[in-house]
């Protein structure tokens, strides 16, 4: 099964193999990918609200299970309540800040991210923040 323990156990030998930046540099190029294939969908979108349901779509088809919070015109929040890869993320935490701009990026927004304590039973939920530029929420 290729679940997290696969990926990260593939990551580990990828850094054996070519150093120790190579796990985070194919990440890097992993997000590049994800965002050369859905930048032309997301970006002929009009509004953000709009990029932003595209743009959960599309990661709800990788796993990630995430609901809008709130949204205006120029802002949108969402809480994510999974993420595959967030075993990947406790190894490598630089990737987040790879994935953070990939989603920024493709939806033409400013993207903050900031991680709520965990619930009871519960995986820690992430907040992502999308606002258009020269606005405030």
């Amino acid at each position: 099964m290729a679940g997290p323990a696969f990926t990260c156990e593939l990551l580990e030998l990828i850094k054996q193999m070519h150093g120790e930046s190579a796990p985070e540099r194919l990440l890097y190029q992993y997000f590049q990918g994800f965002k050369s294939k859905q930048a032309d969908l997301l970006q002929k979108l009009p509004t953000l609200e709009k990029r932003v349901a595209a743009l959960l779509a599309l990661r709800e088809a990788e796993g990630c299970i995430w609901r809008i919070d709130e949204v205006s015109a120029c802002f949108v929040r969402i809480v994510e309540y999974h993420n595959p890869l967030r075993a990947v993320f406790a190894n490598y935490p630089r990737v987040i800040q790879m994935e953070q701009a990939a989603l920024g990026e493709l939806v033409a927004a400013r993207c903050s991210r900031r991680e709520l304590p965990s619930l009871k039973g519960e995986q820690a939920r992430v907040v992502f923040e999308f606002e258009l530029s020269g606005t405030a929420s």
